[in-house]
């Protein structure tokens, strides 16, 4: 429960008291709670939301990955190498097994255009994969429904990732 609480002050700083009065009471409950408080209180605008969750690949762990996503997330990878998937738990899994082939994996956003409750990310991703450096340039398209992503499509080029990658 440390951790929670160290994790909601921190991220409470400079939020409303509505927030931080929320945060208290997720304490109280539930870790469940406290990640609805995060992910529906926190991100005050889409393109935050967006940003948080780009953010949150360089943490390497799947679980703060998919706390952006919603239960019924639609992730949909558009390159030829790439197979989508539904639901967050499938995410989730998946996740797992993405971050383990890239260490110091980030995102860096090029150029992000918001539409409402819509995003076009251009991008930059950085990794390594074994000795190989990794350079991908692509365009994620983002719907935020309630503070959450529920869909994703990625466009990437899989032919440089092939060509740097050695394979």
């Amino acid at each position: 429960m440390n951790i929670i609480a160290n994790r909601c002050a921190d991220l409470c700083k400079n939020t409303t008291n509505a927030c931080i009065t929320i945060c208290r009471i997720a304490l109280s409950i539930s870790e469940f709670v406290f990640s609805f408080c995060i992910n529906r209180f926190l991100f005050v605008t889409t393109s935050e939301c967006v940003q948080s969750y780009l953010a949150s690949f360089a943490s390497g762990d799947p679980e703060q990955i998919a706390a952006h996503v919603t239960d019924a997330f639609e992730n949909n990878q558009m390159s030829v190498l790439a197979e989508g998937c539904r639901g967050r738990e499938t995410y989730k899994k998946r996740l797992a097994a993405f971050l383990s082939n890239f260490a110091n994996l980030r995102y860096q956003i090029e150029e992000m255009i918001v539409a409402a409750d819509r995003v076009a990310v251009a991008y930059q991703m950085n990794a390594r994969e074994g000795e190989a450096e990794i350079e991908i340039h692509g365009v994620m398209l983002l719907t935020v429904t309630d503070g959450l992503i529920s869909k994703r499509s990625d466009y990437w080029d899989g032919l440089t990732y092939q060509q740097q990658a050695g394979v």
